[in-house]
């Protein structure tokens, strides 16, 4: 099954802190506490005996609401027939996938505070997962916020409301919501417009714009040259590493030029090369030392730095 044609998707926490989620990601299980591996909640649970359940813990001083919580997430766990797709977020990413076989109880699994017999079930063979269809990871940083707040969530399963389900979907597969679907087609069609503009400029206003998209992400110019020589060259410190780069300025370019400033690099003592370009083509090179932006790449800057009206007005 895919896993974004599951019945349902419930979140899960593995473990206080989530103190089983190495040992369950690296063994292809699920573990699940909540007192499952004592023989009388396994034995009810097994034979779906809810209300046995829930009597065990309001026998053992649980209020009525918590002991009903306590035997639906138990029941969650136990009526699962593969058809659930688990989910939980750790170390920065979400995991999830299914589950399959039998539940059994853990050898090494000690009673703490009253719920901490534990049982597990085998995932399905994939196991679990942290990477959508197209193979990109899911990390919490690029998720919505409105799913990644379930990681704050204090008890230790709960099944997900429509809303999370249908985003949830559909980033499984690799997709995104028609909203940012045409947000982001929005951007795209800009940064073309922005391109155009960006090679209207003259070369002093060009060398101008990398001067406050540098000046607008946080770099320290320590000096200028150029004049009114085609090229500015800029040397510039991050205030927080203290790495100095130089960065090299052209209105238009070719890639024998580039080669000769490359060079020119390497024998100095920068840290950094940001080598900027108007018109022209560049090859790509594999240095991560060296920074290549193309108008395009300027275009995005200028989004970035809120420096769209400053543009629109220099290009008029």
């Amino acid at each position: 099954m895919n896993p974004w044609d599951a019945e349902r998707i419930c979140y899960i926490k593995l473990g206080e802190k989530g103190r089983w989620a190495e040992t369950c990601f690296s063994e292809g299980v699920l573990r699940f506490g909540f007192s499952s591996g004592k023989p009388e909640i396994l034995k009810n649970a097994s034979a779906r005996n809810w209300e046995a359940v829930r009597q065990f813990w309001i026998t053992r001083g649980k209020p009525q609401q918590v002991a009903t919580s306590f035997t639906n997430q138990t029941r969650n766990f136990f009526e699962d027939a593969g058809k659930t797709l688990w989910i939980t977020i750790e170390n920065g990413f979400l995991y999830y996938g299914f589950t399959h076989g039998e539940i059994t109880p853990d050898s090494d699994s000690k009673e703490f505070d009253g719920s901490e017999l534990s049982t597990h079930r085998k995932m399905a063979e994939l196991g679990w997962q942290r990477v959508d269809a197209n193979g990109n990871e899911l990390r919490i940083n690029e998720l919505s916020g409105r799913l990644t707040k379930i990681s704050g969530f204090r008890g230790t399963t709960f099944t997900l409301g429509e809303d999370n389900v249908e985003y949830l979907k559909l980033r499984l597969q690799g997709k995104l919501s028609p909203s940012v679907a045409k947000a982001e087609e929005t951007i795209r069609k800009l940064t073309a417009e922005l391109v155009d503009l960006i090679q209207l400029l003259t070369p002093q206003d060009f060398e101008l714009l990398v001067q406050q998209i540098f000046a607008h992400s946080g770099w320290r110019q320590l000096y200028a040259t150029g004049g009114t020589r085609k090229t500015v060259d800029l040397e510039l410190e991050n205030p927080i590493t203290k790495d100095v780069a130089f960065v090299q300025v052209k209105h238009a370019t070719n890639n024998l030029e580039f080669l000769d400033y490359k060079q020119q690099k390497e024998s100095s003592y920068y840290a950094r090369m940001f080598y900027v370009y108007s018109t022209g083509s560049i090859d790509e090179i594999d240095d991560d030392s060296i920074t290549i932006w193309n108008a395009t790449k300027v275009a995005e800057q200028v989004i970035a730095t809120g420096l769209i009206n400053w543009l629109i007005k220099k290009a008029k």
